[in-house]
């Protein structure tokens, strides 16, 4: 292990607000329906008959039973009105039809925030930051590191965004060149925990004093204008931390209190296929509703299943040593010989934070905890209200407690925090800390 010198804290915090708009399950589905007409007229198209023609036999024997089975009659798919007939009676409903209630029972979700048009993901980064260095009462001068979570970087390939932030922020712009720490991390939803182990390395060893720690995301730039599956969950946000130096006997993290894991053989549950070295992005991918491979893809039900299963063990006896997360508090110091042991060491923290995925998973992983293990704490959730918004999730959710006062020390005593972070890869992270950032008094508590 390699030696500490310093410790860090967590000075400061805040979140976007400027150029983000709140979207209902009605609105979305409406603005799902409104692809109805490119479908159309796609359909009318030459295009769909290729399409037709690169389906799979049984695929396309599927799709005719279907036809058969909702208008009495056989398809004839080279006829333009009953290629527009299979559109309106069987694939329409599979792919864009939704309303409130189907939405709300797969996700939880009631509504999300989506960036207007002309935001970018640094403009959502920099909104975070200016109020994170407020409440830090830090000038951007100060800031030695930049590590930014994302993964809807402004660009792809390069420039990296953590450069257009500096930018914004005025970093780099004195009399005399220094030193600025910046790291881009993209590692799908545990982008911003790797970020701040990252950046928490970089102190530890003085490599900078003061770092921004930055999740943001704009995922809608991610997302194909026809995925039913992905736009009703993903949404919009960032968050910023401010991590400063100091001593190590008031460090709030402590030796080993990040742990990451990943399972490489789950990697294609949510993956982009195109657009990398593996298949370019091509002309019929833009094209085609039905083959939007340069966009994100995720198998939801599978997703849900293995992430439940990596983070806690079915067994504790049999599996805990496979299981992310008493294995992480082992690494923390806790002791991990038992059940007795595992409550102890989740009943230490006062809230464990999930990534905000989905609201049906971070339900299910609330109650195991409770029921199966004991914990007695709080595993808070706000993904009814902002969707799952993938980098910003965990520092979003962070940032609702401290502004409710719910991470206030109680008898001088910090309040303990678990996060834990999971997504495509597959990959897991968590973190042990300690919260001492108390809210200012200009700061109202928030409902």
């Amino acid at each position: 292990m390699h030696r500490r010198f310093y410790g860090a804290r967590i000075v400061g915090i805040g979140k976007a607000r400027e150029g983000l708009r709140r979207v209902t399950n009605t609105e979305l589905a409406r603005m799902l329906g409104r692809s109805d007409d490119y479908f159309k007229s796609w359909f009318i198209s030459g295009s769909s008959e290729a399409w037709w023609n690169s389906l799979l036999e049984n695929e396309r024997v599927k799709l005719r039973e279907e036809f058969r089975e909702k208008n009495g009659r056989e398809l004839a798919f080279s006829c333009v009105p009953d290629r527009l007939l299979l559109w309106a009676t069987v694939l329409r409903e599979k792919q864009i039809k939704t309303d409130h209630t189907w939405i709300l029972e797969r996700t939880g979700i009631r509504e999300r925030q989506f960036a207007e048009d002309g935001v970018a993901t640094s403009d959502l980064a920099c909104d975070a930051v200016a109020e994170a260095l407020q409440v830090a009462g830090i000038h951007p001068s100060d800031i030695d590191g930049i590590f930014l979570g994302t993964v809807s970087d402004d660009h792809p390939q390069t420039p990296p965004t953590s450069a257009i932030i500096a930018e914004k922020l005025g970093l780099g712009k004195g009399d005399h060149m220094r030193n600025i720490v910046f790291r881009d991390v993209s590692e799908a939803c545990t982008s911003s925990l790797a970020a701040l182990d990252t950046a928490y390395a970089h102190i530890q060893n003085g490599r900078c004093k003061t770092a921004l720690v930055i999740g943001a995301d704009k995922m809608t730039s991610t997302m194909s204008p026809f995925s039913r599956n992905l736009w009703p969950i993903l949404a919009d946000g960032a968050g910023a931390l401010v991590l400063q130096r100091t001593h190590l006997d008031d460090d709030a993290f402590g030796p080993n209190s990040f742990f990451s894991n990943l399972d490489g053989s789950l990697a294609s549950l949510i993956v982009t296929p195109a657009g990398g070295s593996r298949l370019p992005v091509t002309a019929q991918m833009i094209l085609n509703p039905f083959d939007q491979r340069q966009f994100m893809e995720m198998a939801g039900p599978r997703v849900r299943k293995e992430a439940v299963r990596l983070l806690l063990p079915a067994d504790f006896e049999r599996d805990w040593q496979d299981a992310v997360i008493p294995v992480a508090l082992r690494e923390a110091g806790f002791p991990m010989a038992t059940k007795e042991d595992f409550a102890r060491a989740l009943n230490a923290h006062t809230f464990i934070l999930f990534h905000q995925a989905n609201g049906r998973m971070c339900a299910d992983l609330a109650e195991k905890l409770k029921k199966k293990f004991g914990f007695r704490g709080s595993c808070p959730s706000n993904i009814a209200r902002y969707g799952n918004t993938t980098s910003a999730s965990w520092i979003l959710l962070l940032y609702e407690l401290w502004r409710k006062g719910k991470l206030k020390p109680s008898r001088r005593r910090a309040k303990r925090i678990l996060v834990v972070v999971f997504g495509g890869g597959f990959t897991a992270i968590t973190a042990s800390l300690d919260w001492t950032l108390d809210l200012p008094e200009e700061y109202p508590l928030s409902a």
